[in-house]
């Protein structure tokens, strides 16, 4: 057997290699922590019809009796009663600080509760909706407080946005 010396040209190469290639996978384990980028596909909080929920909640400040006729399912605009003509009456709109937690039943049916408070109130205002996945898209129905607990009783809530997150 032959000995090779630590100053062996071939030693001296696995030597670095072995460094080189222990240096980059320190490195990307390194990067990967750090990396706060999000994913470019839906993250699992924001899935689901979310947004028609404030844009109705808008148009309920703003008188805009259209906008929530469009968007509420056909059985709900007849009974509210709504004028799907009248556009909106104001330009007030829900505060950045609102609350929406969502309940998920399946892909297609979601509850929401949302909260936000108006500076002329006392207490927060909050409204509570069920969105389906009808054929003409999604619709919302306007549910009361005690309608929607008994049907999210069994349901994880899932909060969209809290109040200090951005809208």
């Amino acid at each position: 057997m032959k000995f090779q010396s630590p100053l062996h040209p071939h030693f001296v190469e696995v030597r670095t290699f072995t460094f080189v290639l222990i240096g980059v996978v320190f490195i990307t384990a390194l990067a990967a922590c750090f990396n706060t980028e999000e994913s470019a596909g839906p993250s699992p909080e924001r899935e689901g019809p979310w947004e028609m929920v404030v844009k109705y909640e808008t148009a309920r400040l703003q008188g805009d009796e259209a906008t929530r006729s469009q968007l509420l399912t056909s059985e709900e605009v007849e009974s509210v009663a709504l004028d799907s003509q009248q556009g909106p009456k104001n330009n007030k709109k829900v505060p950045d600080d609102y609350r929406l937690t969502m309940f998920k039943v399946n892909d297609e049916v979601y509850y929401y509760h949302i909260e936000y408070k108006l500076p002329h109130l006392p207490d927060p205002v909050g409204q509570y909706f069920k969105a389906l996945n009808t054929s003409e898209g999604w619709k919302l129905e306007d549910l009361s407080r005690s309608d929607f607990e008994y049907e999210t009783q069994d349901l994880d809530p899932q909060v969209i946005k809290g109040v200090h997150d951005a809208p």
